[in-house]
């Protein structure tokens, strides 16, 4: 099993309801449908809350299901509602040239994509600008670190995981990626402990390489017994015009 956390400061999916097709008179004539009754027939309030929560999901579904949306890992403060419209025009155009293979719509999104470098770089110097005034005025130390850091892209990471990936699924629930890790590292023991030789193997004289039996051997080392003689003789190698 592959598992990979993506890396901080991307962005993250998120589920949401996708309303295009909804209808609303066809949502509600089902909802008038449903017997609900059969919600009411349990003594537990809990289970009659889980079935009639349970129904009415099934029945939304089916109308606005359910989609994975991409969130933006880091917060873009200059981006401003004329970027955003900008952004807008310049995505339409995109989707457009690749749906209807339009040139015409390739060359609006080649100006629109330009529009907005141009005013993501304006907005972002006056936000910086007007921020770096605020700190003067303040003058406040911590509030300037932060901003420099901001700027320099040196903010902390966090260590949260907000997804993860799991050979070629995305798991965006906190109590799924909790079992994930959970597994992977009860697993991971037994897994490595496989693929080491068992330390209670007996040694042998084998010459063979691969004995595994053999690769706990290597060079000895023993301390040997220093007389007089041995002291008396490192020491008249010494070199008396050097410090030692």
């Amino acid at each position: 099993k592959s598992i990979t956390v993506p890396k901080s400061g991307r962005h993250t999916t998120r589920g949401i309801r996708d309303y295009r097709n909804f209808v609303e008179s066809d949502f509600i004539e089902e909802i008038l449908q449903v017997p609900w009754d059969i919600a009411c027939q349990f003594d537990d309030p809990n289970v009659c809350w889980q079935a009639w929560k349970s129904i009415f999901l099934e029945i939304l579904d089916r109308h606005a299901p359910m989609r994975c949306k991409r969130i933006r890992g880091t917060s873009v403060p200059w981006i401003t509602s004329n970027v955003k419209r900008l952004m807008k025009n310049r995505d339409f155009h995109k989707k457009q040239a690749i749906k209807h293979a339009s040139s015409a719509h390739w060359d609006m999104y080649k100006i629109e994509r330009n529009r907005v470098n141009v005013a993501m770089r304006s907005a972002k110097k006056v936000y910086f600008r007007d921020k770096i005034k605020e700190c003067l005025q303040s003058r406040d130390v911590k509030k300037s670190w932060n901003l420099i850091n901001t700027l320099l892209s040196r903010n902390k990471k966090s260590s949260n995981v907000n997804e993860l990936h799991i050979n070629n699924s995305v798991i965006v629930d906190n109590k799924q990626v909790a079992d994930a890790f959970n597994e992977y590292f009860v697993q991971i023991g037994p897994k490595l402990a496989a693929e080491v030789c068992d330390p209670t193997s007996q040694f042998t004289n084998s010459s063979d390489p691969q004995d595994c039996s053999n690769s706990y051997l290597g060079p000895r080392f023993v301390f040997s017994q220093i007389n007089q003689i041995n002291v008396a003789t490192s020491l008249s190698q010494l070199k008396v015009s050097k410090a030692t």
